[in-house]
């Protein structure tokens, strides 16, 4: 596992999953809407030529135990991008607006900082 840098070691968790699609039994819709995803993803450079935006975000919800982590897993294995995951016990404070600072901090960085990260 690759680790952030600086500020961010105590919460953030960094690597590049090796888990991929073919490697979860999926709905057949479910599997179609990932690889629909993972076709927009792959041929960004072709939709910023015609002045469309891809999606770069997703939202995955659903009770534990349903595949939310693997899922983004293997989104990312299969995009070959970093996986990062927030650390609970380092993000949350018991001071007011220490948290939400906390937070900020990690989507600024992942934003705009591979965070040290090698890129592949």
């Amino acid at each position: 596992m690759v680790q952030p840098r600086g500020e961010l070691t105590s919460l953030l968790t960094a690597g590049y999953p090796d888990t991929q699609l073919d490697d979860m039994t999926l709905d057949a819709g479910l599997r179609a809407s990932l690889h629909r995803v993972l076709h927009e993803q792959r041929q960004r450079a072709r939709l910023e030529r015609f002045g469309f935006t891809p999606v770069h975000r997703i939202l995955l919800s659903g009770p534990p135990g349903t595949g939310k982590s693997m899922t983004a897993a293997a989104l990312a294995g299969e995009l070959k991008l970093p996986l990062f995951t927030i650390r609970l016990d380092g993000l949350i404070s018991r001071f007011m607006g220490e948290t939400a600072a906390k937070l900020r901090l990690v989507f600024d960085a992942v934003g705009s900082d591979p965070c040290g990260l090698p890129v592949r």
